[in-house]
């Protein structure tokens, strides 16, 4: 028996995965996903959570309801799951996998001491959950394995800052976790100007549009049409693959904080957005990319989606908008176009016209 699972079989075999929370205090912050749950005094965790990943997190809260650090994790859960992770009031840290101590295990795997606990856990929260699941549904357990594979990724933000204000924190990476989980920590407090440019994430290299290794031809050609660099992303990766990567790193970024994570997003967002010849390939994927945006952009902190002048964020988007709009995409262009218009006030003034940029050069001889 693996020393942080329990197989739920064991107690009946139900059909959801389960959460089991040692050690918790009363007030303290605790959520999975996009839900926050009231930690009370009989608080032991939650059930009914639906097969796939899940990012869990928890923090300290005093009298005067300040929160101490975020500490987390993001983890896979499987059918018939049933995971126990530890605060350790201490160090105010979420532990999992082998950090968990052998006494707690071994408490909770027995079927007498699970029928105690199990009355004393909540519901995972399903009214949010189609959302998430939308966020994640291109993510599986072995792309997880792939980016995230042997560590624990240490992070940190403000003491006092809340969830969305904490979102473009910046976060420290180190140690390391047998379990193939991202554990995410919080162990000092950061600004948005800590390095974190020695991260472990085994993200995708994406092909460079430019660099000293391609001639100004290939430049050139890659900047009017980033066709080629997206063939090979694809055809290196698979659709699904890269879908599941760019949910992934932001989920990453909005739940963990982690900036590089942003990073890997954007880079991935540009490229997509730059290719005509792409959508026409490609037809499926950018459809279903457009969906994911429907809900990323909106999620952005406020100030990656003002000044329209300046973001180049909406001005991928429009680029994206354009080279969807007279292909199989445009309905799902279309949901797009009107959501951001709804959601996050964009316009987008003359975006059906020729862009002056595109039209020919008239020369007087």
């Amino acid at each position: 028996m693996s020393r942080n699972h329990i197989t739920a079989a064991y107690f009946g075999g139900q059909m959801f995965s389960t959460l089991v929370v040692v050690g918790i205090s009363q007030g303290n912050e605790f959520g999975i996903d996009l839900s926050e749950y009231e930690v009370g005094v009989d608080f032991r965790g939650v059930h009914r959570i639906p097969e796939g990943v899940h990012y869990v997190y928890a923090s300290s809260c005093d009298a005067q309801g300040h929160k101490g650090s975020r500490t987390g994790f993001v983890h896979y859960f499987l059918k018939n799951e049933i995971v126990v992770c530890e605060w350790d009031m201490h160090t105010e840290e979420l532990k999992l996998g082998a950090d968990v101590s052998k006494a707690v295990l071994e408490n909770i795997a027995s079927a007498e001491r699970y029928s105690e606990i199990e009355p004393l856990l909540q519901n995972y929260k399903s009214d949010e959950y189609d959302s998430w699941k939308i966020l994640t549904n291109h993510i599986t357990a072995g792309l997880l394995r792939r980016i995230v594979p042997t560590f624990a990724e240490r992070v940190a933000c403000s003491k006092n800052a809340s969830h969305a204000a904490c979102r473009e924190q910046t976060r420290e990476n180190e140690a390391c976790n047998e379990r193939g989980s991202v554990l995410v920590a919080e162990s000092r407090q950061l600004t948005s100007s800590v390095d974190v440019s020695n991260h472990t994430l085994n993200f995708t290299n994406v092909p460079a549009r430019s660099g000293k290794d391609l001639s100004a031809a290939e430049i050139s050609a890659n900047c009017m049409d980033a066709i080629k660099v997206i063939n090979k992303l694809i055809s290196t990766n698979g659709e699904e693959q890269i879908l599941g990567e760019f949910q992934l790193s932001f989920i990453l970024f909005f739940c963990g904080h982690l900036i590089d994570c942003l990073q890997q997003w954007r880079t991935l967002f540009a490229l997509l957005c730059n290719s005509e010849l792409a959508v026409i390939s490609y037809g499926q994927f950018y459809s279903k990319l457009l969906i994911l945006l429907m809900y990323h952009i909106p999620m952005l902190p406020l100030e990656m989606v003002g000044n329209i002048e300046t973001n180049t964020i909406y001005k991928d988007t429009r680029k994206l908008l354009r080279n969807t709009s007279q292909t199989k995409c445009a309905s799902d262009m279309q949901r797009l176009l009107v959501s951001l218009q709804q959601t996050v006030h964009w316009d987008f003034p003359g975006l059906f016209e020729e862009d002056p940029e595109d039209l020919p050069t008239v020369v007087t001889l």
